[in-house]
């Protein structure tokens, strides 16, 4: 998980142009928690200043080449306005930008001087326009894009993808285009397969590939005293969902050793086998090792014949 809002409660202080739209609060979620959230409603401002853009900080990928992110928002329904307008949306839509640093970044709500009010926002990359399967229309007065009643039967949860990544990080943005909604989540994460071993070959922790149907192929490495079998190194593959899968191979130990119960690791034979011998005199209860060849060592006394 490179990042989840859903359990902060300080200050998130994400970027956010301009200044007159979204707007950090804490609000208290469904289980009575404080929670940070972001809050947008200008829906009566002018049509071409309903451009709000919410970014998160730099985030590393570490080396992932696919990136998810999930949603946690609420919508006002358009039609529950008192002058609905036909430019209301209940959407958001994503973008991305790679970099190989934050301070890459630090142009990207700056103007130009030569290029008058163009901001320089090259290098973004929509991801998808995220429509409301669920909104609100009873509101309070102070908050018209919060709402009481029935607040969190009302939550939409979205989940998207982007790729291929190839830098060192990427910042991720939530643009606003005339909704009132109330962003109460955002996670970001990558899927991997866990570090495993089979067949005497241990595996390392995976992500999994850029696209949807990928199966990125790892070479596995022999245990301890142990080698390839038929020559040829073992492979498994990872595949979009983080599991393991079509194993190629595998390894067999060397000669004095044997695999364990669960194929980990090899084992001395003769290592084994003492202990178990050891394991069988502790049972017993027996004396010193040699107390009874020492026993059996010692002459019959001879018998007494009374006359």
């Amino acid at each position: 998980m490179l990042l989840d809002t859903t359990e902060t409660t300080s200050e998130l202080g994400w970027t956010t142009y301009p200044d007159t739209g979204w707007d950090e609060v804490s609000v208290l979620d469904d289980r009575g928690k404080l929670i940070r959230t972001f809050e947008v409603c200008n829906v009566n401002q002018n049509p071409r200043q309903q451009d709000n853009w919410l970014a998160t900080p730099f985030l590393y990928r570490q080396s992932a080449p696919r990136m998810f992110v999930t949603l946690r928002f609420s919508v006002r329904d358009c039609a529950s306005l008192r002058t609905p307008l036909p430019t209301c949306r209940e959407t958001l839509t994503l973008y991305y930008k790679q970099a190989d640093s934050q301070r890459e970044l630090m142009r990207t709500w700056v103007a130009e001087p030569s290029s008058g009010e163009k901001e320089t926002r090259e290098g973004w990359v929509k991801i998808d326009t995220i429509a409301a399967d669920k909104s609100f229309s009873k509101v309070e007065p102070s908050s018209p894009h919060q709402y009481q009643p029935n607040r969190y039967s009302r939550i939409n949860v979205k989940t998207r993808s982007f790729a291929p990544l190839t830098r060192n990080g990427f910042v991720l943005a939530i643009v606003d285009s005339g909704a009132c909604v109330s962003l109460m989540g955002v996670s970001i994460f990558y899927r991997r397969c866990p570090a495993t071993s089979l067949h005497l070959a241990s595996y390392p922790a995976t992500p999994s590939g850029a696209e949807p149907t990928a199966l990125v192929p790892v070479t596995g490495t022999c245990v301890p005293h142990s080698k390839a079998q038929g020559g040829a190194p073992p492979r498994m593959h990872c595949n979009a969902e983080g599991e393991w899968m079509v194993p190629v191979g595998g390894c067999v130990c060397d000669k004095g050793f044997e695999p364990n119960v669960n194929g980990s690791a090899c084992l001395g034979i003769c290592a084994g086998k003492r202990k178990k011998l050891t394991a069988v005199e502790i049972g017993r209860g027996t004396d010193r090792p040699g107390t009874d060849l020492q026993r059996r060592s010692k002459p019959p006394r001879e018998a007494t014949v009374r006359s």
